[in-house]
């Protein structure tokens, strides 16, 4: 009988650091699933306007092409660097957007290029593609889709978005002048990605 309650506490005892061990492993599976939950929180996905003219489309290739011909070719006018890092911001997670100020006759005949473009529509939809017919009305734009960045070529329109409260602006420009505070200047698309890949 003693022989029978021994070996009944020493069961117990295994039972007992058996269960021990699996807790362990339970936690540390748990710690490492926070682990691997943080690594994929550590890209921010970030909500990303982008102005067209001489920010997507190189503005002057109608000198080439004349006011009414569609014949676009994307290779030589679209901005250098462009197609690639948009398809590499979405596919890391971001949301991207057009917005932009012209006229009914240019939102056309832009839309009806992008339309030909599978590497913009694929990356950026066609209910994305913001037109607007004044400046400040971008602003609207950023209010809708809660921008967090803005790209665009002119500083006014970066000091603007500035002062409504965007985050993250990005003045894609080859002047040698000093960009002002809170404005991030950059001379091309490469580097736009990489400066966003940083803050998000």
């Amino acid at each position: 009988m003693d022989n029978y309650k021994k070996y009944l506490k020493y069961k117990q005892k295994y039972l007992d650091l058996k269960k021990i061990k699996s807790l362990k492993n339970i936690k540390g599976g748990s710690k490492n699933s926070d682990s691997s939950s943080d690594n994929s929180s550590e890209t921010k996905s970030l909500s990303i306007n982008i102005d067209v003219g001489n920010v997507a489309i190189k503005i002057g290739y109608e000198a080439d092409h004349g006011e009414t011909e569609l014949d676009f070719n994307p290779s030589k006018d679209l901005m250098d660097g462009f197609l690639e890092n948009i398809a590499k911001l979405k596919k890391i997670g971001h949301v991207l957007y057009f917005n932009s100020f012209c006229g009914p006759g240019r939102e056309q005949k832009t839309r009806e290029i992008f339309r030909k473009i599978p590497e913009i529509y694929n990356v950026i939809p066609e209910s994305n593609w913001n037109f607007v017919r004044t400046r400040p009305d971008k602003t609207k734009v950023i209010d809708a889709t809660k921008a967090d960045v803005m790209i665009d070529d002119r500083l006014d329109i970066c000091l603007n978005m500035k002062e409504h409260g965007v985050k993250y602006i990005f003045w894609l420009t080859q002047s040698g002048k000093p960009s002002p505070a809170g404005i991030i200047k950059v001379k091309n698309w490469d580097e736009i990605y990489r400066k966003i890949v940083k803050i998000s």
